[in-house]
């Protein structure tokens, strides 16, 4: 019985998969340490003090929600790098080991 949902596919197949796989993983490491530095928490100087000093009070800025967004993202993003390298070595593995023996042949 012929399974039509299962196509097989070529190494080129999966070369461009890893490939798609790195790249995604490393723009999700980027991105999401973007947001971690730019949105970690921490208080800034007062710049607007009033124009007699009155209301001249530091205010916090950053989010832990947007940090904890980024820290998500960037475990992600590692993962899919980690995948990508394995994947990598494994096809350079098979590359370099050739062709499986038939079992006709063991």
């Amino acid at each position: 019985m012929e399974n039509r949902y299962y196509k097989p596919g070529t190494p080129d197949d999966a070369e461009s998969r890893l490939r798609v796989c790195l790249i995604a993983g490393i723009v999700l490491c980027v991105a999401g340490g973007v947001l971690i530095g730019t949105q970690w928490p921490h208080t800034e100087a007062a710049t607007d003090c009033g124009m007699f000093g009155s209301s001249c009070e530091p205010e916090d800025v950053g989010s832990w929600g947007v940090v904890a967004l980024g820290i998500a993202g960037a475990t992600v993003g590692n993962w899919l790098v980690l995948l990508g390298i394995i994947g990598y070595g494994v096809m350079l593995g098979r590359r370099a080991a050739g062709p499986l023996p038939s079992p006709a042949d063991r």
